[in-house]
């Protein structure tokens, strides 16, 4: 059967997501490594600048949702690879802040990932890569003006 939805790029490109969470998940799993997608996407985008950030900062960052950050951020705390300060200059924010035990998990996970990323794309050769990464960038693009 072949519809319009599944011929979709719409289509294609959420199957691929969903099957490339899947197989993180899978392959993180069995490195031994406790943490998901979205916690690893997190503890990243802290690791980048290496100073604190608010919940905000993280959301918009990640483009989720700043509920489903924060709930993330509740894990990560019981886990102890991140800390959650109130700042003094106004105690409405509050700052996340990795851990040593959030970095430790951290470069445990990244040669992992690349891993993963080197499984995804293993029979691509460099101008398929570069075609869907210019694709995938252009459609981005085209949804952030929106």
């Amino acid at each position: 059967m072949n519809t319009i939805a599944q011929r979709s790029v719409i289509y294609k490109v959420g199957i691929t997501g969903a099957l490339i969470k899947s197989f993180f998940k899978r392959k993180l799993f069995e490195a031994g490594i406790d943490i998901t997608p979205e916690q690893f996407i997190l503890l990243r985008e802290l690791s980048k600048r290496g100073e604190p950030r608010t919940i905000q900062q993280l959301s918009q960052a990640t483009l989720k949702d700043a509920a489903s950050v924060s709930r993330t951020l509740d894990i990560l705390i019981k886990k102890k690879w991140i800390t959650r300060t109130i700042a003094k200059e106004d105690k409405r924010f509050r700052y996340i802040e990795l851990t040593d035990g959030g970095k430790e998990i951290l470069d445990k996970s990244v040669p992992v990932v690349i891993e993963i990323n080197s499984d995804i794309v293993k029979n691509l050769d460099e101008n398929e890569i570069e075609q869907i990464s210019s694709a995938l960038r252009k459609m981005h693009e085209n949804l952030e003006m929106r």
